[in-house]
């Protein structure tokens, strides 16, 4: 218990590498030493693939969730199939540029779900919607499912821990710029999104400073201010090391590779290209409108 306590605190802190192995080694004292356990090993994989997601290492991603989720189906064990159906799985399926696919096992985890209440299995399924939605451009689909989660999600006062309120913000903040995007009048939605931003700054996580530069590259993108988008994304590539997102890195590369000259955009199209088949991302345009929304439209190459 002591190990997966500090794998789910590592998780919190956006240590993932270190939430990875902790959890790994929680899972093989449950599983060699325990008996009675499977909550616990169960968490502890839950954890671990959430850990992966962040990471953006598909494969590693998707070679848990299958085996996961088969190991869960035969014993009739709805928390990790629902937990990991409501976020892995779409994600994988969005990778594989089948958002109709992704669509489907969201709703099909939450009605296995069936438990009353608002969870977290409920926000994760809210956040997957949400990311396909942004992945096929519908900026205000996007906004207005975040906008009705919003109120239960505080309710429920899962926004106090600190991880599911940067995402949620970040999600919020992206969903009103994909709606500012196709807006007669951007200008109230990215003044919006700039107050969410400064909800995210306010945290000090390293994982928020990323998400936050890269959401202010995409208010100044859709200003019109093309320099400041730039600076700003150009400040996400000295973070990534300690980040770990490989997903959110290979966007980015590939936005700037469309808005820098000579060699430096060879180099950055080379990276992203590297970064992005690597992890099997059929459709990078789509990842481009998910994680940067608005900007695309200017910087995109």
């Amino acid at each position: 218990m002591l190990r997966l306590s500090a794998g789910l605190i590592a998780l919190n802190q956006c240590r993932f590498a270190d939430s990875i192995a902790h959890c790994q080694e929680a899972e093989e004292i449950f599983r060699t030493r325990c008996t009675g356990v499977w909550w616990e090993v169960a968490t502890a994989r839950i954890v671990a693939v959430w850990c992966l997601f962040h990471q953006g290492d598909c494969d590693e991603l998707r070679r848990r969730t299958v085996a996961y989720i088969a190991e869960a189906r035969d014993r009739g064990d709805l928390y990790t199939m629902t937990s990991l159906g409501a976020v892995s799985l779409p994600h994988l399926s969005l990778v594989a540029d089948e958002p109709d696919r992704a669509i489907s096992e969201v709703d099909q985890a939450i009605a296995d779900w069936g438990v009353e209440g608002f969870h977290l299995q409920h926000v994760a399924g809210g956040f997957s919607r949400a990311h396909v939605h942004l992945y096929r451009g519908e900026g205000q689909a996007a906004l207005e499912l975040v906008d009705r989660m919003w109120p239960r999600l505080r309710n429920s006062f899962q926004l106090q821990t600190q991880l599911v309120r940067i995402m949620m913000t970040d999600l919020r903040t992206r969903s009103v710029l994909a709606a500012a995007r196709d807006a007669a009048d951007p200008e109230p939605l990215l003044r919006r999104a700039e107050r969410y931003t400064k909800q995210i700054e306010r945290e000090h996580v390293h994982m928020g400073d990323v998400f936050a530069r890269v959401l202010r590259a995409s208010i100044a993108g859709l200003r019109g201010n093309v320099p400041e988008a730039v600076t700003n994304l150009r400040a996400t590539l000295d973070m990534f090391p300690t980040h770990e997102d490989r997903l959110r890195e290979g966007v980015i590369l590939r936005v700037l590779s469309g808005h820098v000259g000579g060699d430096e955009a060879g180099a950055f199209a080379a990276r992203s290209d590297t970064i992005l088949v690597g992890e099997r991302v059929r459709n990078p345009d789509g990842w481009v409108a998910l994680y940067s929304p608005g900007i695309s439209r200017v910087l995109a190459r």
